[in-house]
């Protein structure tokens, strides 16, 4: 797997962008060294690897974003405290997690984006910190990968729980983790950019593999709370699939019906070449619909961004696209979105507890305000849906 992956890496693509989400995922492709779009409007707020990196302007919102426990909204204290994985259960008030170290030349927004994503995720969160593997299980490199995500989630809850408003918590162990899983390849090199989507099948991977060499499961929680079945954890779809899907209805539809309308289009050959797969397997109804979106390019247009972002809406009926009875209980949730512009991430997240949607930014955390709000900021920006998790919540 490692030796694909390098080869991978070693190609050049114009987007960040994932064929392949199974737990060995050998055609992921190598994530775009593209430079900052300068599209406007936008504003400067922080520097990354050397040069400005840009955010949308407040005033592009429906509903100006305000700060999120702290009066700057900026979590300013950078460093990690060593500790173990264990976390109390915590209060409702830290939903919110911290801010994350993204230093100048670091390039850490790929990884920001997925930690924060997943962390936000409950069920995710609590089975991760879960794990303890055997003695045979600490040897393996992709131990390091799982120990360090640990340490980063138990970083992020205590300091929640606690209160912590000058806290902002350091990848920097997992991002090393990363690289050294794949020393001597392009891939995950320290201080380089990289593809979302690609760190997140790669986590997976490492869970599933530490699991399997310490209590010899096959089917992890990494399955049961996000498996299509097959071995597969995400549906990934074209931008283009999805854009040819919403003008061959001539009409707004929902998200499910833009999926089956877009496979039904690809199956009956009306897409050419833009490209869907809708990885899903017999009766496999994950807790967590993961959906990929892979663009054709860094710098889609706001025409293109519109017609994709305008038919993603906040519900997911997967029984639907499953073929069987819609039941009002089973309805997915969307629960946080990770985007790019250019080559810099940052990912959206609903807080139950706020009803509101947050922007999670590196070290900063802002209230964006409804999901109206965030295609609003994506369109105007030319901010790119990349990943997007769809939850159960019962």
């Amino acid at each position: 797997v490692k030796a694909k992956w390098a080869a991978v890496a070693a190609k050049e693509t114009p987007t960040p962008a994932i064929r392949d989400a199974r737990v060995q995922p050998s055609n992921v492709k190598a994530a775009s060294k593209a430079p900052l779009n300068a599209a406007k409007p936008v504003q400067r707020t922080s520097q990354e690897g050397g040069k400005a990196k840009e955010a949308i302007q407040e005033d592009s919102l429906q509903e100006q974003p305000q700060p999120v426990r702290s009066k700057s909204g900026v979590w300013k204290r950078a460093g990690r405290r060593k500790g173990g994985s264990q976390v109390e259960e915590m209060p409702d008030d830290a939903v919110m997690g911290t801010g994350l170290v993204n230093k100048s030349g670091d390039f850490n927004c790929f990884l920001n984006v997925i930690i924060q994503s997943l962390w936000h995720l409950e069920d995710f969160r609590r089975e991760l910190l879960r794990i303890k593997p055997s003695n045979g299980a600490t040897e393996i490199a992709e131990w390091g990968v799982v120990k360090a995500l640990q340490d980063v989630f138990s970083d992020i809850s205590n300091d929640a729980r606690r209160g912590n408003e000058d806290s902002v918590v350091d990848p920097t162990e997992l991002r090393d983790a990363l690289s050294n899983l794949y020393e001597g390849s392009k891939l995950f090199r320290k201080n380089e950019m990289n593809d979302a989507s690609e760190v997140l099948a790669v986590l997976f991977e490492c869970i599933c593999k530490t699991l399997k060499e310490s209590r010899d499961e096959k089917d992890t929680f990494v399955h049961k709370l996000f498996g299509l079945g097959g071995g597969w954890f995400f549906h990934i779809v074209f931008s283009q699939a999805l854009r040819a899907a919403v003008e061959a209805n001539k009409k707004e539809l929902s998200t499910h019906d833009l999926l089956l309308e877009t496979e039904k289009s690809l199956n009956e050959g009306r897409l050419d070449s833009a490209g869907s797969a809708l990885y899903i397997i017999g009766d496999k109804f994950p807790n967590i619909f993961t959906l990929v979106i892979a663009w054709h390019t860094a710098h889609a247009s706001c025409e293109d961004i519109s017609i994709v972002v305008e038919n993603l809406g906040e519900e997911l009926d997967v029984a639907k696209i499953l073929g069987k009875e819609s039941r009002p209980e089973q309805i997915h949730k969307l629960r946080g979105v990770v985007c790019f512009r250019g080559s810099h991430y940052h990912a959206y997240v609903r807080s139950e507890k706020l009803d509101k949607w947050l922007l999670f930014d590196d070290a900063t955390i802002r209230q964006v305000g409804t999901w109206q709000n965030v295609k609003d900021s994506c369109i105007c920006g030319q901010i790119q849906p990349s990943v997007l998790f769809y939850e159960l919540l019962i």
